[in-house]
Parts: structure tokens; sequence; C-alpha cells
């Protein structure tokens, strides 16, 4: 059930920085919707440099939607940063757990 939830998430996260990018590149370009639609699907899914995502997404929000560059950052950043959390917390509790388990004697 967790990871349906996960799955739903990442998606909906997937489709507003996507958004977020459409709406950047026409306000930038001036172009239909429709091309910046298909850009920002190359932008976001094909090319393999996240910081060109994560820059072109920061920038639409701020600039397509009218987001402060603090809550662009923050709608881009929050994610990953919950993700290192959750990361480093079961590292910890793995680590912990293989310290403290209790063994049995060797003999």
């Amino acid at each position: 059930m967790v990871g349906v939830v996960l799955f739903i998430g990442y998606w909906a996260l997937a489709l507003l920085q996507l958004s977020a990018t459409v709406a950047g590149l026409s306000v930038w370009t001036g172009w239909p919707m429709l091309v910046c639609s298909f850009l920002a699907g190359i932008v976001t899914f094909a090319i393999p440099f996240p910081l060109l995502t994560f820059a072109a997404g920061i920038a639409g929000a701020h600039y397509g939607w009218g987001w402060s560059w603090i809550g662009s950052v923050v709608l881009f950043t929050f994610p990953l940063c919950i993700f290192l959390v959750i990361a480093a917390l079961s590292g910890v509790s793995n680590s912990l757990t293989r310290s403290f388990a209790w063994r049995p004697r060797k003999t």
C-alpha cells in the first residue's frame, strides 16, 4: 500500500514539475502550449541531466507562475530532501538493528 502511495506521489510531483517547465517555456518563448509541452517533456524525461530539469522547472515556476524564488526552489528540492532524510534514517535503523540484535553464542 505504501508503494502505491509513493508511486502516485512521485508521478503527481513529476506532472507538477512538468507543468512548471511548460509555463516557463511558454512565457520565455511565446510559443503555443502544445509546442512548449513537447519541449518540456523532452527536457523532463529524455535529457539525462537532472540539474537542467531542476533549473528549467525552478525558473518556470518563478517566471511562468509568478512564484518567489524560494517557493520555486522548495517545490523542486523538498522531495529530494525528504528522500535523503528517509534514506538516512533507514540506514541508521538498519545499523542499530545489526549492532544490538540478539545473536546466539558460539560454542
